[in-house]
C-alpha cells in the first residue's frame, strides 16, 4: 500500500495515490459514522487548541502536525492545490486506548465469517521505516543492527557492510500492493555476512494468532549476479512489544535463490505457541561478499489457517512517528540547522550563510523560523541569513561570567545587540602591562632613564612585531543554514 501520508518526526506528509507529494493540498477530515466535519488539534495541545476540519500542506507538502481525537474514527479526503480529489480513507483512528478491544472485536467478527470466506484485514502492521524521500540526496546507509523500539514495522541490518541503503519503493512491478522495501547497492566486505528484513507485528496481533497454525510467506529477489541461499524465522518477544529481547519460534530450510529471480518464500508453523507478546518475522539472506547488489522483500503476508493479511499501513499509529532515533534519515534535519562543509554545500538544500537576502516566499519554513533576526530584507519580499564569514563562533555566555563584554555585544541585523545569539565582537587584545628590568645613568650634564614608570619621561616606542590580528591556529570551512 502507498503511504499517503506519512509522518518525518514532526509533520506529516501529503502525497496522492502514486507517492507524489502535494504542495499546496489539503486534507479534510470527518466523523466516519456520521459524516459530519471533525476538528483536529493542534499537536501537545492537549485537545484543547483546534485546527479546524481542513489542514493545508505547505510547498514542500508538509501538514501541520495535528492529534486526532481518542477513540474517535474518522474518515479522511485528500485534495490537491487545484482543489482536484485525490483520495479518501476511513477508519483511521488515533493512538486509541481500547486498542486490544479492537483487535478482540476484529478477530471475532472474521472468525463468525468462517476460514473459507476469502483473505482478510485481520493482521496488521506499521508502515516500512525506510527512506521516504532523500531530500538531501546523502542516501540513508544501512545499520548492522534492528532499531531497537517497540513500533510495529518493517526494519533491515546488513553486517559487514561498506556501503548501500534502506528504501521503500513505490513500484507496481513488484507485486500487486506496488511497495517493497529494498537494500539497495550493499556491499559487504565479509563472508559471513547477512543482509536481513524484519517484519514487526505488537502484542495485539500477537494474541491475535497466538496457539493457531500460521504461514508466513514474502516474495524476495536479489542481483548480485550469483544464487545465494535464504531463509524465514518466525521470533516472539519475550516482554510485550520489546522487539530488542527477541525468541526463535521456528525457522525455514534455507533455499538457493538465483540472482534476477523473483521467488515467494513459506515459513509453515503448527502451532508457534504463546506469541501474545508480540512477533517478528526476518527474511535472512546470506550473501556473504557482495559488491552494489539489491535485495528486495514485498507482498509479506502472514496466514491464519484461510485468513490472511498482506502486511500495510497501521491506521492506529497515523498520529504517532513510527521512527527509531537509530533511523533518522538526512530528509529530516530541521530548517535552521547549521552545517560546516570542507567545500561547497552538497546540495539545493543548503544556504549559504553570507548576510545576504532571500525571498519569503522561496524559503517560507526558513523564514518562519529565523524571521527577521538578521535582517529585514527589502522589509517586504525578502529577509536575512546570518553572515558568519571570516568570523569564529561563539557560544552565548548566558550568565557564566566568561565572556566580560557580553552585554556591549553589536548588532545581529534586527537592533538586537548585548549577550543574544547572533550579536558580534570586534577582535581585540586584552589589556596588559610587561615588566622589565631598568636603571638610571647620569655622565656630566647628561642622564639617561632606562625606565618608563615616570610621567616627566620621554615614551619610547619599539619597533612592530607581528601580524595584522591576534588569533588562533585555525582552518576554513563554509558555514551553510538547511532550508
Amino acid at each position: 500500500m502507498i503511504p499517503r501520508m506519512d509522518n518525518p518526526i514532526n509533520g506529516y506528509l501529503l502525497r496522492d495515490k502514486r507517492g507524489a507529494l502535494l504542495p499546496g493540498g489539503r486534507l479534510e477530515f470527518f466523523d466516519s459514522v456520521t459524516d459530519e466535519p471533525e476538528n483536529v488539534w493542534d499537536a501537545g495541545s492537549g485537545q484543547t487548541v483546534s485546527l479546524g476540519e481542513v489542514v493545508y500542506a505547505d510547498a514542500y507538502g508538509l501538514l501541520p502536525d495535528f492529534e486526532l481525537t481518542p477513540n474517535q474514527d474518522y474518515k479522511l479526503r485528500c485534495y490537491n492545490s487545484d482543489g482536484d480529489f485525490m483520495w479518501d480513507r476511513d477508519g483511521v483512528a488515533n493512538n486509541v486506548s481500547d486498542l486490544l478491544e479492537r483487535v478482540e472485536a476484529l478477530e471475532s467478527a472474521v472468525a463468525a465469517l468462517g476460514e473459507d470466506s476469502g483473505p482478510k484485514n485481520l493482521l496488521t502492521n506499521g508502515s516500512c521505516k525506510a527512506v521516504r524521500e532523500d531530500r538531501l540526496q546523502l542516501g540513508f546507509g544501512v545499520q548492522p543492527d534492528f532499531a531497537e523500539g517497540g513500533l510495529a514495522g518493517v526494519f533491515a541490518k546488513v553486517t559487514n557492510a561498506t556501503g548501500g541503503t534502506f528504501i521503500r519503493v513505490l513500484d507496481s512491478g513488484f507485486g500487486s500492493t506496488g511497495v517493497h522495501a529494498q537494500l539497495d547497492n550493499v556491499t559487504t566486505d565479509n563472508s559471513g555476512a547477512l543482509a536481513e528484513l524484519q517484519w514487526r507485528m505488537p502484542s495485539g496481533d500477537g494474541a491475535a494468532i497466538s496457539g493457531d497454525a500460521v504461514v508466513f510467506t514474502v516474495k524476495a529477489s536479489q542481483n548480485s549476479g550469483s544464487a545465494m541461499n535464504a531463509h524465514l524465522t518466525l521470533y516472539k518477544c519475550l516482554t510485550n512489544d520489546d522487539f530488542s529481547n527477541l525468541v526463535e519460534v521456528s525457522a525455514s530450510t534455507p533455499v538457493s535463490l538465483g540472482s534476477g529471480a523473483t521467488q515467494e518464500l513459506s515459513l509453515a508453523v503448527e502451532n508457534p505457541g504463546d506469541v501474545s507478546t508480540g512477533v517478528a518475522c526476518v527474511l535472512t539472506f546470506t550473501c556473504g561478499i557482495v559488491s552494489n547488489t539489491n535485495f528486495i522483500a514485498g507482498e509479506a503476508q502472514l496466514e491464519r489457517g484461510l485468513v490472511g493479511t498482506q502486511f500495510e499501513d497501521r491506521p492506529q499509529l497515523i498520529d504517532q512517528a513510527a521512527w527509531s532515533q537509530a533511523y533518522l534519515t538526512p530528509d529530516l534535519l530541521p530548517e535552521g540547522l547549521l552545517g560546516e562543509f570542507p567545500l561547497g554545500a552538497p546540495n539545493s538544500y543548503w544556504l549559504r550563510c553570507n548576510g545576504q537576502a532571500v525571498s519569503r516566499t522561496a524559503y517560507p519554513r526558513l523564514f518562519a523560523y529565523l524571521g527577521v533576526a538578521y535582517g529585514n530584507g527589502d522589509a517586504s519580499t525578502t529577509f536575512n541569513l546570518p553572515d558568519y564569514r571570516g568570523y569564529t563562533k561563539r557560544d552565548t555566555d548566558d550568565g557564566a561570567g566568561v565572556d566580560p563584554d557580553a552585554a556591549s555585544r553589536t548588532d545581529r541585523g534586527d537592533g538586537t545587540t548585548g549577550d543574544a545569539v547572533g550579536t558580534k565582537q570586534q577582535d581585540e587584545l586584552k589589556s596588559h602591562s610587561h615588566t622589565f628590568a631598568s636603571n638610571t645613568a647620569t655622565g656630566g650634564t647628561n642622564s639617561v632613564n632606562t625606565k618608563l614608570n615616570n610621567t616627566n619621561d620621554s615614551p619610547t616606542t619599539t619597533n612592530a612585531t607581528g601580524g595584522a590580528e591576534t588569533r588562533m591556529k585555525n582552518i576554513n570551512v563554509n558555514t551553510y543554514i538547511h532550508i
